[in-house]
């Protein structure tokens, strides 16, 4: 994988995972846990922008399995200020 793949795992995490009209479907946890990972392995031979961009997405997600819209907020949270930051 070249490390332009690195934003097609992040897509992919992005898509799979919560926004604002669904939350984190069970289902696809898993795929989107295992795309952020990814995307982590590749982040040194990406731009630091890339990296910080990385880096918030893995404030959005606690672990491979979803969690209740209730149990969100905080991770939510720490995503939108990690996306602030970046």
């Amino acid at each position: 994988m070249s490390a332009s793949a690195w934003s097609v795992c992040t897509s992919i995490a992005l898509v799979l995972g919560p926004n604002y009209n669904m939350p984190m479907l069970a289902e696809n946890a898993p795929a989107a846990w295992d795309a952020l990972q990814r995307a982590r392995q590749l982040a040194p031979r990406t731009t630091s922008v890339e990296q910080a961009l990385i880096t918030a997405l893995t404030q959005r997600y606690p672990g491979p399995e979803a969690l209740p819209p209730e149990k969100m907020a905080p991770f939510n949270e720490a995503y939108a200020a990690a996306m602030a930051a970046a």
